[in-house]
């Protein structure tokens, strides 16, 4: 038996879980976005062969596009950052996505993912559950949705499943405060997270914007204000079991999001509620 069978799988999970947190969030989509749009000679690599590409291959190609000799040597090590930028467009367009990850946050979790697949099967066991539960995801409710009916492309069915099972910590975009659909919907989806712990809600930036700038920071988080705790309550969100924050884009400020949220929200979550306890109501007088 090696030294390493000797030590306990709580022992293995821990330090695997603590070597794979970050103080800064992994964006799923990005990285999938990264992974179709891989350089060629990663392509090559496994279309080689007969067999198709599997789902969970795709986080391990975005993975070794970071760790590839061609993008390490033209972007990794060319500090100016004008010329960095430079190098990435005199590349193809498919390449782009590769260094806007890569000035970003991305590469420390796809090499952990990398980790979290090794050929180790007991590795493989524990790294998967210490990669869901040690980091904070950036998502939307779209993507949650797709998650918990196990229909998020690119990413095998278990993989899924673990992801709803072990994440414990949230970062939820919303890119359009006018309509409360996106609220409505909101319980629902959080209760396919059962060991969700902090949730975190991001307002601003565009849809289709690449989230890897989204950051866990303390400076960056600020506190919900009391009434929108109280509101997200009402709507049957477990509020008292939440770490609950809010994050901003860089480029606005609480006081617009807030004016659009007790303009276009409030309001209708309110008719919602107060229409769903009349209907609780005569459903118990019957």
């Amino acid at each position: 038996m090696s030294q390493f069978d000797r030590i306990p799988d709580e022992l293995v999970y821990e330090i695997l879980t603590n070597a794979m947190t970050r103080n800064t969030s992994f964006s799923i989509i990005d990285c999938i976005r990264t992974a179709n749009a891989v350089d060629s000679s990663v392509k090559s690599k496994h279309d080689s062969g007969s067999q198709p590409i599997e789902d969970d291959q795709y986080f391990e190609m975005s993975a070794e596009a970071f760790c590839s000799n061609e993008l390490r040597s033209s972007l990794f090590n060319e500090k100016d950052e004008r010329k960095r930028k430079q190098i990435s467009v005199e590349k193809s367009k498919s390449l782009w996505p590769l260094y806007d990850l890569s000035i970003g946050i991305q590469q420390d979790h796809l090499l952990d993912w990398r980790v979290a697949g090794s050929v180790c099967k007991r590795l493989r066991r524990l790294g998967k559950k210490a990669f869901f539960s040690s980091k904070t995801f950036a998502m939307d409710l779209n993507l949650a949705k797709r998650l918990q009916e196990l229909s998020l492309t690119r990413l095998s069915t278990g993989d899924q499943r673990t992801a709803s099972r072990y994440i414990n910590s949230i970062i939820l975009v919303y890119h359009n405060l006018r309509s409360p659909s996106a609220f409505i919907t909101l319980p629902r989806r959080i209760a396919g997270f059962p060991f969700l712990k902090r949730l975190h809600f991001y307002f601003g930036g565009r849809a289709g914007d690449p989230l890897v700038w989204n950051t866990i920071a303390a400076k960056a988080r600020m506190e919900p204000p009391s009434h929108f705790v109280d509101i997200l309550s009402t709507i049957g969100l477990p509020t008292e079991k939440l770490d609950i924050g809010i994050l901003i884009s860089p480029d606005t400020n609480w006081s617009l999001h807030e004016r659009s949220l007790e303009n276009n929200v409030y309001p209708m979550l309110r008719v919602l509620v107060n229409r769903r306890t009349r209907n609780q109501s005569k459903e118990i007088e019957k």
